[in-house]
């Protein structure tokens, strides 16, 4: 195949170092059309029949008993040898310019003289081409606030504070307990934290929600009416059990209360309540 490409090539006078594998050329271009001519022509040979190899294969063949080139040892010794062409170059080297090695010489005397070093006038650097000192600075009097000039700082008022990393805790449980290759779903929990059952919620006390085994977690801040949500993930079939741990204020103790909950899937909202006394 490559040698009937390179034929076409020669053929029509295309320059065969210029075709590129890697890239094929278009089939309207002069690489396109050489390489539609040999296709063509390829193509000619394999369908021919059976007869048309057979008369090419016999014409091709070699046959001892006709006429052929005669070998050397059939030559006869006293023949004229054909006269050498006035372009013939003799094929041992003699005298080439590009293997003469006498037609450069470096001479050792020829060293050549650095420059001399030509010294100008000396710099002199005066007390005018100094800049000038800068000024001393002058010190103003001490600046003094008084306690009456103060403004009254405005009352702290606490906001409630979302989850921490809600994101990122449900992400670590899902791949905690991934390995169970039980189905994982999600539901909420809200907790409500009052000072006595049916009573007013409890403003800005901590919440955080653990589970085992997880170094993560949920935390945020009761709400005004004292409850805090959260949607956590669970299994699909046993569920998963959390810890919720909430701090009860300076003036009830300041003491951090935990409770558990298993969680499932068959509902969609778990109460979890706090009581800082049962009795109003």
């Amino acid at each position: 195949m490559a040698l009937s490409i390179a034929a076409f090539a020669w053929k029509s006078g295309y320059p065969l170092h210029q075709l590129d594998p890697a890239s094929p050329p278009n089939a309207y271009s002069p690489a396109g059309q050489v390489l539609k001519r040999a296709a063509h022509w390829l193509r000619q040979q394999v369908q021919r029949s059976a007869t048309d190899r057979d008369k090419l294969g016999r014409k091709l063949a070699f046959v001892e008993s006709a006429e052929s080139a005669p070998s050397l040892e059939n030559l006869q010794s006293n023949e004229t040898i054909a006269p050498v062409p006035p372009y013939f170059r003799s094929p041992i080297p003699v005298r080439y310019p590009e293997v003469a090695r006498d037609t450069v010489r470096i001479e050792s005397d020829q060293a050549e003289t650095p420059p001399q070093v030509t010294r100008s006038k000396r710099i002199t650097i005066t007390s005018d081409d100094l800049e000038p000192e800068a000024s001393r600075p002058t010190r103003m009097p001490p600046i003094r606030i008084e306690r009456s000039q103060v403004p009254p700082a405005r009352p702290r008022v606490v906001q409630p504070q979302p989850s921490s990393s809600p994101a990122n805790f449900a992400q670590d449980v899902r791949r905690k307990f991934s390995r169970s290759r039980e189905p994982m779903k999600t539901t909420k929990l809200r907790i409500i934290v009052q000072e006595y059952p049916d009573g007013p919620g409890l403003y800005g006390l901590q919440v955080r929600v653990m589970c085992k085994g997880i170094n993560s977690h949920v935390a945020g801040t009761t709400g005004r009416d004292g409850r805090f949500l959260c949607e956590l993930p669970v299994r699909a079939q046993s569920g998963l059990t959390y810890d919720v741990d909430i701090t009860w204020p300076r003036d009830m103790g300041s003491e951090v209360e935990r409770k558990s909950i298993t969680l499932n899937a068959d509902r969609t909202e778990f109460t979890l309540p706090f009581y800082q006394r049962l009795n109003p």
